[in-house]
């Protein structure tokens, strides 16, 4: 029979550690949290008695915990489908199937991703099976010395405290820290001494998708970038050129777009900078400019990622730092200062 017991002794660890709470949390009707507390004590009742399995009854008791494991997710829920890459790695339960290596190595994924999600009080407990994991691969499939590194740099397993900003601080990569989450990460905007001045892009991009959502600031970016790497706008700006339907005016695109600036941005060593949406930039005047926080005192008109809507798609969405964070439209031919933010 093939050696599967470091699998799924494995998997049973990450099962108690990642599941063993989820029932507690939220507002349940009682008879949910013990139909979901019962399917957990079967899974973990079933996956037991499955790692003494022998090739007499290892398909017996392999579809006995792949049935239990099944019942847990309807029961409980699978948010990171853990639960369900357990019951795939089982496979049809059959001893033969599958080779050492590739077990090692199906153990190593399911340890890692449990390990890189793990809360404070699981930590060391998933850290110390992903190096377990991490050995028993080297041992069953070899290793070229990036697995020895990989456990060499998870050290004795002790969480190290990641720093906790507040709103105001210095961030990470040398920006103004603007919003902070439950699990000490958030966002920071560049400095002034970085900021840019540009038209957004395209003058006449008819540029459907951009959304306005905190969070869609880097989409926002990415979608700005695919556009005008289609068109060929850096080679060609002069084909962005129209008649402004309000002003009259006719308007030429320079070549300049405002996320590429950002997205080319490096500060400090970090690279993954993006232009914000319009809820992230009003965000940043809210809780930094309005405070008194930041430096923002040489400008107050900063363009956003979002465009104004798909009827008014020639203009994008400002905030006017200087008129309590009111947001305006403005035409995409217009210069206009902005700055990267980026996530940490």
């Amino acid at each position: 029979m093939k050696k599967v017991s470091l699998l799924f002794s494995l998997f049973i660890l990450l099962t108690a550690f990642t599941c063993e709470n989820e029932p507690l949390e939220g507002d349940f009707l009682e008879e949910t949290d013990l139909s979901c507390e019962e399917a957990l004590l079967n899974t973990v009742d079933a996956a037991l008695a499955f790692v003494d399995a022998t090739e007499t009854n290892y398909t017996e008791l392999c579809t006995v915990y792949k049935e239990a494991l099944q019942a847990q997710i309807e029961a409980c829920g699978d948010p990171d489908g853990s639960l369900q890459s357990g019951v795939d790695a089982l496979g049809n339960c059959n001893p033969g199937t599958g080779d050492d290596c590739e077990n090692a190595t199906t153990a190593v994924n399911l340890a890692q991703v449990n390990f890189e999600n793990a809360n404070p009080d699981f930590y060391t407990d998933l850290c110390n099976t992903y190096k377990l994991a991490l050995q028993n691969q080297i041992d069953e499939c070899g290793d070229d010395g990036s697995i020895q590194a990989i456990i060499d740099g998870l050290e004795d397993c002790t969480m190290v405290n990641l720093p906790l900003y507040e709103i105001g601080d210095i961030g990470p990569a040398g920006g103004f820290v603007f919003y902070v989450n439950n699990d000490g990460g958030g966002m920071e905007i560049a400095p002034i001494s970085t900021q840019f001045q540009s038209q957004w892009g395209c003058y006449s991009t008819d540029l459907s998708g951009t959304q306005s959502a905190f969070g869609t600031g880097i989409s926002n970016t990415n979608l700005i970038l695919q556009y005008h790497n289609d068109i060929d706008f850096y080679n060609n700006p002069e084909q962005c050129q129209a008649v402004d339907p309000v002003s009259g005016v006719f308007v030429q695109s320079v070549g300049d777009v405002a996320a590429k600036n950002c997205d080319d941005f490096v500060f400090n060593g970090f690279d993954d900078w993006y232009l914000p949406s319009i809820d992230e930039l009003h965000l940043v005047y809210t809780n930094l400019h309005a405070q008194g926080l930041g430096d923002f005192s040489d400008a107050f008109l900063f363009l956003a990622s979002s465009t104004q809507d798909p009827e008014n798609h020639w203009r994008f969405l400002i905030v006017n730092f200087d008129d309590n964070g009111a947001i305006w439209g403005d035409p995409k031919s217009d210069l206009v200062n902005h700055r990267a933010v980026r996530s940490f």
